[in-house]
C-alpha cells in the first residue's frame, strides 16, 4: 500500500504533505511516497523501475507505516535512475518500521541510485524507533544502492527500535566503492536493534557491519564533521 505512488515523471514535486497510518494487506509491502513504482522493500536492492527524474521531495511528515506481517516497510524511495538530479530535503519520517524477514526490511529512505543520476538528500530526520517481534532484516535509516552520485548532509539518521533479530544501520550502501559519495555533518545514531547495531553497512543493504562512526570514517573516507550523538526531538512524532 501507498500514500503517493508516480512513475515516468521529470519534474515533478512532493511537497507539504502528511502521510501516515499506512498499513499494508494481504502480505504486501507499505510505502509513504514510492518514486519508480518500486514493489517491495528489501536487503536486495532493485535495478530498475518506472524511473523519476528532477524530482523534489520535501517537507512532509510521514508517521506510521507498517507492512502486513513480516513484509517491508519504507518512507521515501527512489527506483534506479539514469539521469537528472533527485532533491530528498526536510522531510521528517517518525515511525516507519518493519519485521521483515526473508530479506524483507525497513528503510527510512531508499535511494536506488543508477549510473548518471545525481541525488541529493539534505536537512532529514528520521527516527525508527518501534517495537515489533518476529523480525530479522535490518531497519535501515537511509538505504544507498548502485553507487550513485549522491550528496548526504546535514541529516538526522536514527535507528534505535526493537523488531526481532534483525540489526539496527544508520546508513547501508550496497556497494564498496565510494567515489561517487559525499557525506557530512549528519548525525548517525544507533542503538539496539536484535544483533549488533551499526553506525553503517557496506557492501549490502545486510552487509559488513561499521559499528561506531570512527569505523565508518575509516572505510568511507566520509563523515568527518559528522556526529554520533542521541537525538533529542520535541516528541516521537515531531522531529
Amino acid at each position: 500500500k501507498s500514500g503517493i505512488l508516480v512513475g515516468f515523471e521529470d519534474n515533478v514535486a512532493i511537497s507539504n504533505n502528511n502521510i501516515s497510518n499506512i498499513s499494508g494487506v494481504s502480505g504486501s509491502y507499505a510505502w509513504a511516497i514510492n518514486l519508480g513504482a518500486l514493489t517491495s522493500i528489501s536487503t536486495t536492492p532493485p535495478t530498475s523501475g518506472n524511473e523519476v527524474t528532477n524530482a523534489t521531495v520535501s517537507a512532509n511528515i510521514i508517521g506510521s507505516i507498517r507492512a502486513a506481517s513480516t513484509y517491508g516497510a519504507g518512507g521515501i524511495i527512489i527506483s534506479p535512475s539514469t539521469s537528472g538530479i533527485n532533491l530528498i530535503a526536510n522531510n521528517m519520517i517518525s515511525d516507519v518500521a518493519a519485521n521483515g524477514t526473508i530479506g524483507d526490511c525497513g528503510i527510512g529512505i531508499m535511494v536506488a541510485g543508477g549510473s548518471g543520476s545525481t541525488t541529493r538528500v539534505y536537512h532529514n530526520s528520521v527516527a525508527m524507533s518501534a517495537t515489533l517481534t518476529g523480525g530479522s532484516g535490518p531497519n535501515i535509516a537511509l538505504a544507498v544502492s548502485n553507487n550513485p552520485v549522491i550528496d548526504i548532509r546535514n541529516n538526522i539518521l536514527a535507528s534505535t527500535g526493537s523488531t526481532g533479530t534483525g540489526p539496527n544501520r544508520a546508513i547501508a550502501l550496497s556497494y564498496s566503492t565510494y567515489t561517487n559519495l559525499t557525506s557530512n555533518y549528519n548525525d548517525l545514531f544507533v542503538s539496539g536493534g536484535g544483533t549488533t547495531a551499526g553506525v553503517g553497512a557496506i557492501g549490502g543493504w545486510a552487509g559488513t557491519a561499521q559499528v561506531g562512526i570512527s569505523n565508518w570514517r575509516t572505510t568511507t573516507s566520509q563523515d568527518v564533521n559528522s556526529v554520533n550523538v542521541a537525538p533529542v526531538f520535541t516528541s516521537t512524532t515531531d522531529l
